[in-house]
Parts: C-alpha cells; structure tokens; sequence
C-alpha cells in the first residue's frame, strides 16, 4: 500500500496492516468504506477522517449487516455514534437533537429556507 506525497512515498506491506487490525474491524471494513467512503458524492460531512476511524474501531460491529436487506437499525446507530450522539438510535432523532442544540427555531429554518429559494415560508 502506497502512502504519502509524491516527494515522499511510504510503503506499508498490506497483510501487516491487515493483521494489526481486529477481527470485527476486518470484516466490516468494506461495509464502512461503502458507507462512509469519501470518494462517492454523497459522504458524510462533518466528522473527520479520525473520528470516522475511532467510531468506526469502537462500534465496527454495527454495521456488519451493511449492505443486505433488511433492518437498518444498527446502522443508524453507528450514524448517530459518527455525529456525537449515542443516546438517540434513529437518524431523524439525531438531527432533532441536533437542531436543538444549535438553537434554530422552526421559523428560523423556514425564512432560510425561503431565502434560497426565493420564497417567503415563514407559516402564518
């Protein structure tokens, strides 16, 4: 595996980088690439590549079933690890949360809102 910058290369031996890493992390390395993978349009913004990795080390588990049908709990959860919320287990609750932690009323997000597009949508 090439490392670096043009002027300074590195070379790790893969299966050495492979073997330092846990079992779970193993397994579902490729289920978080395809989920959190920066090189497709829609990634996540936000966290950085280091917390990406720590959540991702400490909760691997969870996305074990990435990728298959069926239930996506579990990979709701690790979003919500991914953006500091581990209390909530659902998407949507997290985005409420963090709404409410940045203090942004309804009508605030609506005269935003209506600011891009050109429209007044505050209700009333």
């Amino acid at each position: 595996m090439l490392c670096g910058t043009a002027k300074k290369r590195k070379c790790y031996p893969l299966h050495y980088v492979f073997k330092s890493l846990s079992p779970p992390v193993r397994n579902n390395l490729v289920s978080f690439h395809s989920l959190i993978g920066s090189d497709t349009v829609s990634s996540f913004s936000g966290p950085r590549k280091n917390k990406r990795w720590k959540v991702f080390s400490d909760h691997s588990l969870l996305l074990h079933d990435n990728g298959r049908d069926g239930d996506i709990a579990d990979v709701e959860k690790f979003v919500c690890f991914l953006y500091g919320t581990p209390e909530q287990h659902i998407v949507d609750d997290a985005r409420v949360h963090l709404l409410g932690k940045a203090k942004k009323t309804l009508e605030m997000l609506l005269r935003q809102a209506g600011k891009l597009s050109g429209q007044n949508m505050t209700p009333g």
